[in-house]
């Protein structure tokens, strides 16, 4: 009796999650210089793409000009969300997709490692999102440039002296995929993964958060007539893919969690651990 009570008394049950910070690969030497040639690249093919403005339409919805019937569930959809004054929702789009999403990426990143006091990773992890989503930026102007879908306000117009003169501007036939979604779910998947990667508690947070931008700048692109839905659906999925893509190819963690156990008596000690 005794020796079982003894037995009990020290009987050591440890069950523990040796939670390692987890160290995602990187080189700070090729991370940065790459970083900063993405955004030097994405903002050069703007511009040059801007001076090769085409005069025609690839994706023209109906005729060879891009004046027929548009299919029934972008025309549903245009029907129901557009605006009367587009004015509006195309400000909010530019600030939600290039303000609002891009500032919380970064504070929601910070906010998570802050919440475990792992600021150490914050260069790191930033220059993960950035790279994920300048990636997504840079596709968006590649895709557009060669889709070439007319735009729905440019599709919409009946009087050919103004159509021509819309046309002559910049953008009339950059509708596929969505760029400002793109570039909102690119830089919230980049974001949302980091911190899933990192094991943060505040990653669906993060994830949350950047959903809810890229939704409502897909929302505010179709009512401001820029995009139709399936522009926008195709933004989402595009920026997604790659913002998931690209810290996952090029900077998932080194280190994963491992599970360990011990048992302890006067009579034995064992191990058992999973990793």
């Amino acid at each position: 009796m005794r020796r079982a009570l003894f037995a009990l008394l020290f009987v050591l049950f440890f069950e523990g999650n040796a939670h390692a910070d987890e160290e995602l690969r990187n080189d700070l030497r090729v991370d940065i210089p790459v970083t900063a040639t993405l955004a030097v690249v994405t903002v050069g093919f703007r511009l040059l793409r801007d001076d090769m403005e085409p005069s025609h339409c690839r994706i023209c919805d109906g005729s060879a000009e891009g004046s027929g019937e548009v299919n029934a569930v972008d025309d549903w959809f245009r029907r129901g969300l557009r605006r009367n004054d587009p004015l509006p929702a195309n400000y909010t789009s530019y600030i939600l997709a290039f303000g609002a999403a891009p500032v919380f990426a970064i504070v929601g990143t910070l906010l998570a490692e802050a919440h475990e006091d792992r600021l150490k990773n914050a260069v790191v992890d930033l220059l993960a999102v950035a790279e994920g989503g300048f990636t997504a930026m840079l596709t968006t102007e590649v895709l557009e440039s060669v889709s070439l879908r007319t735009r729905p306000y440019v599709h919409d117009m009946r009087d050919d002296r103004e159509r021509e003169a819309e046309i002559a501007k910049t953008g009339a036939f950059h509708s596929f995929p969505a760029g400002h979604v793109v570039e909102a779910f690119g830089t919230a998947a980049a974001a949302g993964t980091v911190a899933s990667m990192r094991d943060y508690r505040l990653a669906p947070l993060v994830w949350a958060g950047g959903i809810t931008i890229g939704v409502a700048t897909g929302y505010t692109r179709i009512a401001a007539d820029r995009h139709y839905f399936t522009d926008v659906l195709a933004g989402a999925g595009i920026g997604t893919a790659i913002g998931v893509a690209l810290p996952l190819l090029f900077h998932s963690p080194r280190v994963r969690n491992a599970n360990v156990s011990i048992l302890a008596t006067p009579e034995m000690l064992g191990v058992a651990g999973s990793f």
